[in-house]
């Protein structure tokens, strides 16, 4: 990325940081307000389901590391398609079943739903990907 194109995302596109969050270990919150509409991330990647089965198979550190930071759906768990080191910030983005947010699944793009305030927690709904992940 450019030095130019650096620069205007400090000042206009950077409106989160990562917190401990009372729905689910880690959250994404704003640290200025969102107006509604606005793309808040553009995600660079699918996600894959991985299960409870999967998650007895391996390393139980690394179990244990994917149930702490990765989102979870019923029984399962989202990693990214390529792998866990290349979650972004927007990984963190917790499920609601009354989101601020939507996922835009055909552009990649979390964009907020309605106005969000300083420190709210951005969600959005889960069961967007239902049809869209297996394992």
């Amino acid at each position: 990325m450019l030095a130019s194109k650096l620069i205007a995302e400090a000042y206009n596109d950077i409106y989160c940081k990562l917190a401990p969050s009372p729905i689910h270990g880690v959250g994404v919150f704003a640290i200025k307000e969102i107006p509604p509409n606005t793309i808040i991330f553009r995600r660079s990647g699918e996600c894959i389901k991985i299960d409870s089965k999967f998650l007895r198979r391996i390393d139980s550190n690394v179990s244990d590391l994917y149930k702490k930071l990765l989102r979870q759906q019923d029984d399962s768990i989202l990693v990214p398609i390529n792998g866990f080191s290349s979650i972004d910030m927007s990984f963190y983005v917790n499920h609601s079943n009354t989101p601020n947010a939507r996922y835009d699944i055909e552009n990649s793009l979390i964009v907020s739903k309605e106005r969000i305030a300083i420190d709210e927690e951005i969600t959005f709904d889960y069961r967007v990907f239902d049809n869209e992940l297996s394992f």
